[in-house]
């Protein structure tokens, strides 16, 4: 149950990053939210990264998009490797954020 727990963790940290990348309206997102962030979701420690593919905007069809790489270590408060009770899951993912101007 903990690494289904760890797993969801892990994958909110991703979906916080997708959030932080997409257009608001106002401000359009070419960068990372941060170079990396730590969050505490549900009694586990995540801890994400963020990292811009590609320094130039791609291209397709006139529509400019950034490419990130993102990856989301979620970790169990307290505990460390080689405890009983220890539980760990990482995700990564390429988010597609755009377009941008």
């Amino acid at each position: 149950a903990q690494g289904i727990r760890a797993w969801y963790a892990a994958t909110s940290g991703i979906e916080w990053v997708a959030f932080r990348l997409q257009p608001d309206g106002v401000t359009e997102l070419s960068a990372c939210p941060a170079a990396s962030s730590n969050l505490t979701i549900e009694g586990f420690s995540v801890v994400v990264t963020c990292q811009d593919v590609n320094s130039s905007n791609e291209t397709e069809s006139g529509v400019s998009y950034n490419i990130f790489n993102v990856s989301a270590t979620a970790t169990r408060n307290g505990k460390n490797f080689g405890d009983i009770d220890y539980v760990s899951r990482k995700i990564e993912a390429k988010i597609k954020a755009g377009p941008t101007s």
